[in-house]
């Protein structure tokens, strides 16, 4: 019960199988704290329908054609007449059945001991077009007046007198009209009633539904006030109607649904809280605007520490407000902290350093990285964005970056040795065979004094 764990949850998230997590912070020192986790799995239908259920219409996942399937495992598949149409993403994401009226309906096995039914639809227009919740030939238990759900004289008295809710809150069916947005309709009818079809009266081409189906279930039992209220909460989290339930319905802030409860864990908080401590700095990731600064963070005090970069072209020290810019990396643990800073110029020197601080009243909770450190952002690569060379003169451009490459585009690029046997006095032979492609009768010497 979450009460008992004095009223604190952490909701960590919603997916698949894997690793979920979450922070707590405001614990006390030195104390040991309980936890225990709690995973909610939501209801299908089948998980809460009792056995009596008899057909199942679900719009949300049928993509069309000329029979509709029933989901119950009853095989009382719904048959099309006329133009129905599947409308995709009508209602909370999901698919509906519309009908335009013009003798649409689907038809189904004649039912002749229902009691309890659901649907989810809403009515369109405001003709008075008599239109049944449910059809039947040759009766009409579900007759309607116009706009009204049920005819004070024509309809079943079953139905008349059963029990009706609009989105879980009891309604008169002789007075009350039909939902014109998606609602979730429930009857538990006083006695068998009859019915083959959603939704044609009898032999009348015009009195049929119009308005859009997302779902119609239907029950030979009667089903008790806490089954229906399930299925109604079933409904309405899955059609996105959940907010329209009356707030002392059983599920008007949670949906239906499995829970399952880990072991009991416990820790106990550390003894004391120092102050944090940092290490050295760095910079990684060096590019022409672009630069990752890095810091290691060496002991967090016990702490939820906070790691502060501040940056700029001028060195500010331990005073905040003389940097430029900054970014705070919230809850570090005790390993390399790293920040991506962008929008720095190309070939200008920057400084940085780093504050780490926690709740500790040692040294009021604060550690300053030793001193600034210095980085200079490179320069382009092409040769075409920067002004610091004059074209025309240009005969070469090594940067010396890992490569003796030539970046002024004359391709004048270097054999990558550094050191070369010609640069000490005395050389009298060299024989270098890298530079041989094949074995021919003379070897050239490369000293300059010709001893092949």
């Amino acid at each position: 019960n979450i009460s008992d764990w004095n009223g604190s949850a952490l909701a960590v998230g919603t997916g698949k199988e894997g690793f979920y997590g979450k922070q707590v912070s405001d614990l006390n020192i030195s104390t040991t704290y309980y936890y225990r986790n709690r995973t909610a799995v939501a209801k299908n239908l089948l998980d809460i329908a009792p056995s009596s259920l008899k057909l199942w219409l679900d719009a949300s996942d049928y993509t069309g054609g000329s029979s509709w399937p029933d989901k119950s495992g009853n095989s009382n598949h719904a048959t099309k007449s006329g133009s129905p149409y599947i409308q995709t993403d009508a209602q909370n994401g999901l698919s509906v059945m519309r009908y335009t009226a013009d003798n649409q309906y689907h038809s189904f096995n004649r039912m002749t001991d229902i009691r309890t039914v659901f649907w989810v639809l809403k009515r369109t227009g405001t003709d008075t077009e008599h239109r049944f919740l449910l059809g039947d030939h040759p009766t009409y238990p579900f007759h309607s007046n116009g706009q009204t759900m049920y005819h004070s004289t024509y309809a079943n008295t079953n139905v008349k007198n059963g029990t009706t809710r609009l989105n879980g809150t009891g309604v008169t069916g002789t007075s009350t009209t039909f939902p014109s947005s998606m609602s979730v309709i429930s009857l538990k009818t006083s006695g068998n009633v009859t019915a083959n079809s959603f939704s044609k009266d009898r032999t009348y081409s015009q009195r049929v539904w119009k308005g859009d189906l997302g779902e119609l279930i239907i029950f030979n039992s009667a089903l008790s006030d806490t089954e229906i209220a399930t299925i109604e909460g079933y409904l309405a989290y899955k059609w996105g109607l959940q907010s329209s339930l009356p707030s002392g319905h059983a599920y008007k802030s949670d949906f239906p649904s499995f829970s399952s409860w880990s072991d009991v864990q416990s820790f106990t908080t550390e003894t004391s809280i120092t102050a944090p401590v940092l290490g050295a700095q760095s910079v990684a990731n060096l590019d022409t605007t672009s630069a990752d600064l890095e810091v290691v963070l060496s002991d967090n005090g016990n702490d939820a520490t906070s790691i502060t970069f501040f940056y700029g072209d001028n060195d500010g020290g331990t005073t905040p407000a003389s940097w430029d810019s900054n970014l705070t990396f919230s809850n570090a643990s005790e390993a390399t902290i790293r920040k991506s800073v962008t929008g720095l110029t190309s070939g200008q020197t920057y400084y940085f350093r780093t504050l780490a601080k926690n709740s500790s009243s040692q040294n009021n909770g604060e550690d300053w990285a030793n001193s600034s450190t210095a980085f200079t952002t490179i320069t382009s690569s092409v040769r075409e964005e920067t002004e610091a060379v004059r074209y025309s003169d240009l005969e070469g451009w090594w940067k010396m970056d890992g490569n003796l490459d030539d970046s002024s585009g004359n391709n004048r690029h270097g054999d990558g040795i550094f050191f070369k046997p010609t640069s000490i006095d005395g050389l009298k032979l060299w024989l270098d065979a890298s530079y041989l492609t094949s074995a021919g009768a003379t070897w050239n010497d490369k000293s300059g004094n010709g001893n092949h």
